[in-house]
């Protein structure tokens, strides 16, 4: 997979790998990097591409497709309930909770929990600019909801807490599929786990014999067969 470097705004670079995307948020007097990729490269040579200013490094979640290049940093922020999957990564952890807050300078992203795809899966929010900084919580998807740690009932609540928190004309950055898209990707991340619950989606044939892919519009939802 080609690793390229795209500026999206005056503050915002994607570090993107065709199949996953990290960022680089720049304020006033530091810079943010979320995730860390699912291929290896020298990712600390692009950041150094993209900014010059101090950083620090925040995790979506610890998915093995945003950790790849993790080992290149000294120390990272992640969700206390994410900590267990880092423990063959020899870095200093540094816990956020609900409510946390980096200030970049001229930008604030605030960390909001969002359990569901993992328990320790957060999104980042600038009130002040509306921008949210998904992680695989929203896109357009297919979110993977099958298998290891993944807990539907907490994905639904997280997908409404965003729907209430969020501004109708929020912009959402996530690490996966069309970047960015607006706020209607939530509510079709719920229609179509409701039309799946209910039936009146059928599921299509996906890579895996015991999963499969519901679509509504522009979401998909990757579900076990037993679910059903």
């Amino acid at each position: 997979m080609e690793t390229v470097i795209k500026k999206i705004d005056e503050n915002i670079y994607a570090i993107d790998q065709e199949m996953v995307r990290s960022f680089v948020i720049t304020g006033q007097k530091q810079a943010l990097i979320i995730d860390t990729g699912a291929f290896p490269v020298d990712f600390l040579a692009l950041v150094r591409q993209v900014t010059s200013l101090p950083f620090s490094l925040c995790l979506t979640h610890s998915d093995i497709d945003h950790i790849t290049n993790l080992d290149q940093f000294d120390q990272v922020y992640l969700h206390g309930d994410e900590t267990a999957g880092l423990q063959d990564h020899d870095i200093r952890m540094k816990t956020v909770k609900e409510g946390d807050t980096f200030d970049l300078g001229g930008m604030i992203l605030e960390v909001i929990h969002t359990p569901g795809h993992t328990p320790g899966s957060i999104c980042l929010l600038d009130r002040q600019h509306h921008l949210l900084f998904s992680g695989d919580t929203v896109s357009y998807g297919p979110v993977y909801m099958f298998g290891k740690q993944r807990n539907m009932d907490q994905y639904i609540h997280s997908l409404k807490k965003l729907n209430d928190i969020v501004s109708d004309d929020i912009l959402i950055y996530p690490c996966h599929n069309t970047c960015p898209i607006s706020k209607e990707g939530i509510s079709q991340l719920l229609t179509c786990i409701a039309k799946s619950d209910d039936h009146s989606l059928i599921g299509k044939p996906w890579q895996r014999d015991d999963v499969l892919l519901y679509q509504y519009q522009h979401c998909g939802i990757l579900r076990a067969k037993n679910e059903q």
